[in-house]
């Protein structure tokens, strides 16, 4: 966006008086009316505190009036007489005044303002213009060297954030240093209005403004970007954010800024990328999100799906610390598991568990395992990297069993840390070899796939489609080639985007696992689809030396498109129902070299994946 001249725009009267600083008192008045509009009328948001009064283990006392001094308090020793406010912001790497047990008796008796980050002194400043006394930081409130006070107080996050009267997030600050006050130029953030004057009908007003407002100035702001901070909005009953351009409001009734004070247009709205956290922005149109406990009954696959888009946002944050991949998700995790009255296994639900299992690390993203231990390889939390997650349809069909599924916790909290874990399935397997082919174009499309339980090494594209997702890639040279066995997961006859255009098809998920032979258990390593087009493709590579030699032959022009006598969408053939496509493509049959811990005729192999 350019500055334009302010010579022939005219702003509208209620943002003439737009301060240059987000410090102002104009600014500051907008945000009390947001604030106490919120507290005394918006039923949503006054329903998501507990009813009976709590606090977290420690509070920061501000004492009253501008000039009383701060002092840490225990709320078990020292009652609280009144609400408080926390703060959302990035660590970063500035060095920071901490509570360790060092300094804890010290914080009790005066906690030293002037040595504290920028932030900090700002949101201290916030609170006291609001008249709220108390005042939660984690790097303040939680003993940072102390492994069992971290853990007890990051269990009870989701409670923290919920009962607090708002949360004040330092939105466009990278650390603590950044502050929460920011000048900008007025004339960039108010729309303007321009009365056009056309030779040939009457005159027309415009207002014009950022499209994507709340994206550029919230979503896509560098707090947010931060793994913790997702659960913290979710929880929060109200946010006042304090972006790089103006300040934002967000609650369970309303989504504001300093340009749009009464409300987000709804033409910004339906442009916007993402919606406010607070509509169950991700991928469901703009649904109203409240938190799980708010939430009216929902259809049994709805559920689940809300969590699964919570996954997917979760998963394109950031952590400083790898192992906090579940904690940092722990608060929302135990709202869920309230509202879906299930299981949770380290990210997943063992309900639907089955289903789930079909994860798959996007590769629009760089992915990985961490060298420490964080979870069975099963769930989407054992890789660092934005996750896809199952997008199963009503004509789905699930070929596995899950027979048993445990995690064993780190700790007291079963939705935290995790030491163990494994999952026992039976359904039908096939071994293959996955190749690396060179490529870097389509996502799915790096790797070349053989049957290699036959002799002959037959090359699966021939048949079918096959879109390979490592959890993580392999090495990519030409002798590189891994052994995998696959178990079926799911079919679906469904509507799937092809080159050629929109295609009616089938397609198979299978889970693609790597044998130990020590421990004679399986682990997760990614997702095989087999997408069928019915193209009249025919025959197997004959062996696996031909790989080479069809990389180095021209392209055959006609061998990756439909016939010209059949519509791709409504001439094609009945799809083969589950099991008889099975035996098309001889996936469904015993192989004795398979390792197994049991096999059934009907039922397939039975395994367990850690």
């Amino acid at each position: 966006m350019k500055t334009l001249p302010a010579r022939g725009l005219t702003y509208t009267p209620e943002f003439q008086g737009l301060s240059p600083n987000t410090g102002s008192e104009r600014s500051w008045k907008q945000s009390l009316e947001w604030f106490e509009g919120c507290t005394r009328f918006h039923g949503k948001c006054n329903t998501v505190a507990e009813s009976t009064p709590w606090f977290p283990t420690r509070l920061i006392d501000l004492g009253l009036g501008a000039s009383a001094h701060l002092r840490l308090i225990d709320t078990r020793r020292i009652p609280p007489l009144g609400r408080y406010v926390t703060l959302s912001y990035c660590w970063g790497s500035a060095a920071t005044l901490k509570l360790t047990g060092e300094t804890s008796d010290a914080f009790m008796t005066r906690l030293p303002e002037s040595e504290l980050p920028r932030t900090f002194r700002d949101v201290i400043e916030v609170a006291r213009r609001l008249g709220i006394r108390y005042l939660w930081i984690d790097s303040l409130c939680i003993v940072q060297d102390s492994a069992e006070d971290w853990s007890a107080e990051s269990s009870v996050m989701g409670r923290v954030y919920r009962n607090a009267l708002c949360n004040i997030a330092a939105t466009a600050s990278a650390d603590s240093q950044g502050g929460l006050f920011v000048d900008r130029d007025a004339r960039m953030v108010c729309p303007a209005v321009i009365v056009s004057q056309w030779s040939d009908c009457p005159p027309s007003t415009y207002q014009i403004s950022k499209r994507h407002v709340w994206e550029d100035g919230v979503s896509d702001a560098v707090l947010n970007t931060r793994g913790w901070v997702l659960q913290e909005r979710f929880s929060a009953p109200r946010i006042m954010h304090f972006a790089a351009d103006q300040i934002y409001w967000e609650c369970f009734e309303l989504q504001a800024c300093e340009a749009f004070p009464r409300g987000l247009p709804s033409m910004v709205r339906r442009h916007g990328v993402t919606l406010p956290m607070k509509e169950l922005n991700i991928t469901n149109g703009g649904k109203e999100l409240r938190p799980f406990w708010q939430r009216p009954a929902l259809p049994m696959f709805d559920g689940y799906r809300v969590w699964n888009e919570i996954v997917e946002a979760y998963t394109c944050t950031r952590l400083t610390k790898s192992k906090d991949k579940l904690v940092a998700i722990s608060a929302l995790a135990k709202e869920a598991r309230r509202a879906l009255n299930d299981d949770y296994l380290a990210g997943l639900w063992r309900r639907h568990l089955g289903w789930e299992l079909g994860w798959q690390v996007s590769e629009e993203d760089s992915h990985s395992r961490p060298s420490d231990y964080r979870c069975p390889s099963w769930s989407w939390a054992s890789v660092d990297g934005k996750i896809h997650t199952t997008d199963y349809g009503s004509d789905a069909h699930l070929f596995l069993k899950v027979l048993d599924a445990r995690i064993t916790p780190s700790g007291d909290d079963d939705t935290g840390e995790v030491a163990g874990g494994f999952v026992r399935l039976q359904g039908p397997m096939y071994a293959v070899l996955v190749i690396p082919n060179g490529s870097t174009s389509l996502p799915g499309d790096r790797y070349d796939v053989f049957l290699s339980d036959r002799s002959t090494g037959r090359e699966i594209w021939r048949e079918v489609s096959a879109a390979t997702h490592l959890d993580v890639d392999m090495a990519n040279t030409p002798d590189t080639e891994e052994k995998y066995y696959c178990m079926l997961q799911y079919s679906s006859d469904t509507d799937i985007w092809c080159q050629s255009g929109l295609d009616e098809d089938y397609y198979l998920v299978t889970l693609l696992l790597k044998y130990d032979g020590i421990n004679k258990n399986y682990s997760r390593q990614g997702m095989l689809q087999l997408m069928s087009f019915e193209r009249g493709q025919s025959g197997y590579v004959d062996d696996l030396s031909s790989i080479r030699s069809r990389r180095e032959e021209p392209m055959d022009q006609d061998h990756d498109r439909d016939s010209d006598e059949v519509n791709p969408c409504t001439g094609r053939q009945p799809v083969a129902r589950p099991i008889q496509r099975l035996r098309d493509l001889e996936l469904c049959h015993h192989d004795p070299n398979i390792p197994r811990e049991a096999y059934d005729h009907e039922l397939g192999y039975t395994i367990t994946i850690v």
